[in-house]
């Protein structure tokens, strides 16, 4: 179940479609996924969209919007909104964050 949220990074996962295609109530697949992974479904699906969007901020160009797209939002503002909401800055902040700190030269 991981690999497969892992593979559909680029598609919008919902525990729904998630939960009828391995044959389970998304109910039922809710629980047992935090039981034995020790973080709600939703969290996981939402960390990996988000690891790979900061994936894309750090390491290329591409404007916020295409980025967004890429991790499964149609709608770039959604993106911006639940990314500042987790992350705790905005997309173009982290990139910019993490841009100064490449530029930094490491303390001795």
């Amino acid at each position: 179940m991981m690999e497969y949220c892992l593979s559909q990074v680029v598609q919008p996962i919902s525990i729904q479609n998630l939960a009828a295609r391995i044959g389970l109530d998304r109910f039922y697949l809710s629980r047992l996924f935090k039981k034995e992974v020790g973080i709600p479904l939703k969290e996981y699906i939402w960390k990996t969209k988000e690891d790979e969007a900061m994936r894309l901020l750090d390491q290329t160009d591409l404007p916020i919007q295409v980025i967004a797209r890429s991790v499964g939002f149609e709608d770039p503002l959604h993106f911006s909104r639940t990314f500042t909401k987790k992350a705790g800055c905005s997309p173009s902040q982290y990139r910019k964050k993490v841009r100064r700190e490449k530029e930094q030269p490491e303390a001795a």
